[in-house]
């Protein structure tokens, strides 16, 4: 959608133009409402799984850091640097994935009296169709902004996950490379 670059001429807008122009603003308001929604459970699945697999790959090394001497080797040595980095990298994409289901104020349709003036009420019905269909275009926008933010917060969030193997596998390496005190 084109942003209107000559300022509207009211005069020349039918009413009932007005008012399917306000009613296709409503859909897409709503319909950005019903995005965000999604998106939210996207974040906290994500979290919820991230939390899981940090929790597990911690445990696992500080498990394998607590085998007495005896029990350690170059390997262990491997995978507890490993799970640790691992849990690492799983704790960055829980924090992303957090941060794309932080509660946000978000625009849905709709209006109520007390936000309209006399002027309004008494005016042109056509003016206040128009007027009311700016003020959906301007939530739509900061609507869309909110999704992209957390889009981009998801994207980072699989970033880490994605990494975390090369991550882990090289984090052991080095750590297998130097010996233990």
């Amino acid at each position: 959608m084109s942003q209107r670059i000559p300022p509207l001429d009211i005069t020349r807008v039918k009413e009932a133009n007005a008012r399917e122009v306000l009613r296709l603003s409503e859909v897409y308001l709503d319909s950005t409402t019903k995005f965000a929604i999604a998106s939210d459970a996207r974040a906290v699945t994500l979290s919820t799984m991230m939390a899981t697999l940090m929790t597990a790959t911690a445990a696992v090394g500080a498990a394998i850091i607590a085998l007495p001497p005896e029990h350690r080797t170059t390997f262990t040595r491997f995978l507890w640097v490993a799970l640790l980095s691992a849990s690492a990298c799983y704790l960055m994409a829980l924090i992303k994935a957090t941060n794309a289901a932080r509660p946000e104020t978000f625009d849905v349709p709709g209006n109520y009296l007390s936000s309209f003036t006399d002027a309004d009420l008494q005016g042109e019905p056509k003016a206040l169709l128009i007027a009311q269909a700016e003020i959906y275009e301007y939530q739509i926008g900061l609507n869309n902004a909110r999704l992209q933010a957390n889009a981009e917060s998801l994207r980072a969030a699989l970033g880490w996950v994605k990494f975390s193997p090369f991550v882990a596998a090289i984090a052991g390496a080095i750590g297998t490379a130097f010996p233990s005190g």
